[in-house]
């Protein structure tokens, strides 16, 4: 062999001799490991370069500079904008203004029966409510006031608007409250 001969470098290349100095077209981008300029790509190769399709774009905006979307660009809002009568339609959405029996639609709302100027359906048969119906459509007659003006024992009603028939043997008749006392109504026998 040469043992510790220094040669010169490449004697000929190409047809050329002497020191050869490489030159464009010398060699091919594939022998040095690179693509050639102007081949079009599959997209495979392009992925396998780590690098994306020039063509791809973000919302329609090309990637040949930086992109900068805006909210319109991704069918927003801007921030702090108010919305006209129409986007809010198009959205399927109210007025943030709009009420329902003068409550905002900050959150959820459970009106009341009072809410609508009724009377709730548990006040039915109660002091100040309604009168519920039986199963002929008529108010029971528990839920009535008394029909008689008086009422007849040995004991003062405790109902201070009807007349009291006493009954008690001696000291009985009829009596009518004054306001403070259970009195006698006065008999006229002329």
């Amino acid at each position: 062999m040469f043992g510790s001969v220094n040669l010169p470098g490449v004697l000929t290349f190409n047809g050329r001799g002497g020191d050869v100095a490489p030159k464009e077209g010398d060699y091919t981008a594939e022998m040095v490991g690179a693509v050639p300029a102007g081949k079009a790509l599959s997209d495979e190769e392009i992925e396998a370069l780590g690098v994306v399709p020039a063509d791809r774009t973000v919302n329609g905006k090309p990637l040949m500079e930086n992109v900068q979307l805006t909210a319109g660009d991704v069918g927003a809002v801007p921030a702090g904008q108010k919305l006209d009568a129409e986007a809010v339609e198009a959205m399927g959405a109210v007025p943030g203004d709009r009420t329902v029996n003068g409550r905002p639609l900050t959150e959820d709302i459970q009106l009341e029966a009072a809410d609508v100027g009724a009377v709730a359906a548990s006040d039915k048969g109660k002091p100040n409510g309604v009168a519920s119906l039986d199963a002929s459509g008529k108010v029971p007659e528990a839920q009535l006031p008394s029909l008689t003006p008086y009422v007849a024992g040995t004991s003062a009603p405790s109902d201070t608007k009807k007349l009291w028939i006493d009954t008690t043997a001696n000291t009985g008749g009829l009596k009518y409250w004054n306001g403070s006392a259970w009195v006698p109504v006065p008999v006229c026998t002329s």
